[in-house]
């Protein structure tokens, strides 16, 4: 009996199965479709989401029907005239995609994404930002990463990433890396990928993975530090080559985590063109990249790297005329390269001494074997640059003495001219006045005379103005006037016009005192005597009021002449040094890299002293002595009084009278 009455249950609850909702798993794709042909709402507010035949049509997926997917499971209430079941419980994509129903490609995915970071924080720490596999490929109408509709093709997959890592107005979702994708988006990869479909330039899963997606600080991941170079290689694979036989990938490979690899020259999502200016390794921005490293102290000491890298190129013409934005100057990489750099001491470095003439050719044509005899990143110091550095010194010593008498003699005929005027009043006498510029007038100076000095004056004012840059490059004053694009190539055009005027000059100069008796005659004034140093002893005396009587001089004094041997000297050793200068390539050839040093440092003295002594003493001479005050007009008229003359030549004067022939007397007149 009890056999009996089990039989007939089991068969009554298959019958009654049979025409209950559970037939509702037995359902085809047409029927599916009846209710969720289109998105929509039902009267209870629940959503319907889109599950037409069509959405498969040319997928991977279009053979496959939906209960494939979802598990289908009869509700506990079926609304009248409709069939229905309960919620779908998530799709697990896994079910094909880790067995041999699929490809080969395919069939590891779920794997790697539970190990991913997605697959950790969505299972492991039920993070509900982390994506699942509808998240990223859609949920429907899934289309293989070849399709340029696909949401994670090469065109679309950024957008995908952006759904999750951008801004958002719930904080609650806001990830850390949500600046990243903006970055990207101004980055060169970013902008190529938008405007040209067929570039491969690189995306978010070029460069972190796809379903393995590992973080940054995991050994794991693709940007690891030590697998960067191998993953631009995928692009980038003669780069990524040179890197690797460089110093730098060398001792990365060795594990050591203080070389640069690629994000740290070019950085990470915001990489650009190396002509972008924006871009770390800019010709204009490779000197501060490189420092990051080469100028870190701690760095320098624990590899024994040379220091003060950078402080060194900037004291250079290549780092001065790069800090004036001269985009021609040589900088880190045009030197020691880019990607292939190796130390000096490897037999392919761009710097080994074998090397240097055509590294440096590559600018300077023509360099040879002489470059090798002087240091590149010099320090002007007595064990580093001893001759250099003596010739520093020198200078120094010169300028700080001579500008030191020219302020003293200044302050000193200062200090006599006032305490004469005073003397003079306590004693009721009436003080010196200014010499009249009336009476009888005597021609010093010719025109042609005049004419060389105006020339020379507005010659050395641009020659200095556009040359102090160089000696003062961290000036505001010259950094405001040649901060534009190309003034400071324009600066150096004008310096060197000023120079061939200076050189032409010299040469008429010459010429004409070689061709003129009356400048013959001048120039054997100009010459030293004994008389000028009793002249200059008999002069501090008066100024100190140990002596009554001002010397006497001639046709020049000895400031006069000391001024005049100075143009001629500084003129000549401004023009040698100058063409050295002017011509690296021929100096590069002829002239050891020393001498180029030491020319540099001469040239830029030796117009520190002079501008020193036409500023400080030549000005005083000729405006601001109480004697000539406000100006003396001889270098314009060429001409002196009688009593101009007796107060500043009063022996240039009685030669004058003795030449002049003498005055007619008129027959005296009968007073009755």
């Amino acid at each position: 009996m009890p056999t009996a009455a089990f039989f007939l249950t089991t068969l009554g609850l298959l019958v009654f199965g049979l025409n209950s909702p559970a037939r509702a798993q037995q359902l085809d794709d047409e029927t599916c479709a009846q209710c969720h042909a289109t998105d929509q709402t039902e009267t209870d507010g629940k959503e319907l989401a889109a599950a037409a035949p069509e959405l498969f049509k040319g997928t991977p997926h279009q053979a496959v029907g939906c209960t494939a997917c979802h598990k289908i499971e009869p509700a506990a209430e079926v609304p009248e005239g409709r069939t229905a079941h309960k919620p779908f419980a998530p799709v697990d994509c896994s079910l094909c995609h880790q067995s041999n129903m699929v490809k080969a490609e395919s069939q590891g995915i779920p794997l790697l994404y539970r190990q991913s970071v997605h697959g950790v924080a969505k299972l492991g720490k039920h993070d509900p930002r982390a994506p699942l596999c509808q998240n990223c490929h859609g949920s429907h109408r899934i289309l293989s990463p070849t399709a340029t509709e696909s949401q994670v093709s090469r065109k679309n997959v950024t957008a995908t990433c952006s759904s999750c890592h951008v801004d958002r107005e719930d904080k609650s979702w806001q990830m850390k890396s949500s600046d990243r994708v903006k970055a990207y988006a101004s980055s060169i990869h970013g902008k190529f990928n938008q405007a040209f479909t067929n570039l491969p330039a690189a995306v978010c899963t070029d460069c972190h993975g796809e379903h393995d997606i590992a973080k940054v600080s995991k050994k794991e991941s693709y940007v690891d530090r030590y697998k960067l170079p191998q993953t631009c290689s995928k692009c980038h694979q003669k780069i990524a080559e040179a890197y690797q036989a460089s110093v730098h990938g060398k001792l990365l490979a060795k594990g050591n985590e203080d070389v640069p690899t690629c994000s740290d020259c070019h950085g990470e999502h915001t990489i650009q063109k190396h002509d972008d200016p924006n871009s770390p390794v800019y010709s204009g921005n490779v000197t501060k990249t490189c420092s990051a490293c080469h100028q870190n102290a701690l760095l320098s000491s624990r590899y024994q790297m040379p220091p003060n890298r950078e402080a060194t190129y900037k004291t250079s013409f290549h780092g001065i005329a790069h800090g004036f934005g001269d985009k021609r100057a040589a900088n880190c990489a045009s030197c020691h390269g880019s990607h292939d750099i190796l130390p000096s001491s490897d037999p392919k470095s761009r710097v080994n001494p074998k090397n240097l003439g055509e590294t440096c050719g590559n600018c300077h044509s023509g360099s040879s074997h002489f470059l090798t005899l002087g240091k590149i990143h010099q320090y002007q110091t007595l064990r580093d640059n001893p001759l250099v550095f003596l010739i520093k010194l020198g200078y120094v010593i010169l300028i700080v003495g001579l500008v030191g008498g020219f302020v003293g003699y200044i302050v000193l005929d200062l200090f006599s001219h006032y305490a004469r005027r005073l003397f003079a009043r306590l004693q009721g006498k009436n003080p010196e006045t200014r010499h009249k510029r009336a009476g009888k007038v005597y021609l010093r100076f010719p025109l042609s005379y005049r004419v060389q000095h105006i020339i020379m004056m507005l010659c050395f004012l641009t020659l200095i103005f556009t040359g102090l840059p160089i000696l003062f490059p961290e000036s505001g004053f010259f950094k405001a006037i040649f901060h534009t694009p190309g003034s400071f190539e324009l600066r150096g055009l004008i310096h060197r016009g000023a120079a061939i005027v200076l050189i032409a000059l010299t040469v008429v100069h010459t010429v004409f005192v070689l061709a003129s008796r009356q400048a013959r005659k001048d120039l054997g004034e100009m010459l030293p005597r004994t008389k000028d140093y009793k002249d200059f002893r008999k002069l501090i005396a008066f100024n100190l009021g140990r002596s009554k009587d001002r010397p006497a001089y001639a046709r020049f004094n000895f400031i006069e002449k000391f001024e005049y041997l100075a143009v001629v000297w500084g003129s000549f050793i401004m023009i040698l040094t100058g063409f050295l200068l002017w011509f690296p390539g021929w100096s590069m050839r002829h002239v050891p890299k020393l001498g180029i040093d030491v020319a540099a440092a001469i040239h830029g003295y030796e117009a520190t002293l002079a501008f020193l002594a036409i500023i400080i003493w030549h000005l005083y001479s000729v405006i601001f002595s109480p004697d000539v005050w406000p100006m003396s007009k001889v270098w314009l008229t060429g001409e002196m009084t009688e009593e101009e003359m007796q107060h500043s030549h009063p022996l240039e004067l009685e030669k004058l009278r003795e030449s002049e022939p003498p005055a007619e007397e008129k027959p005296r007149e009968d007073k009755k």
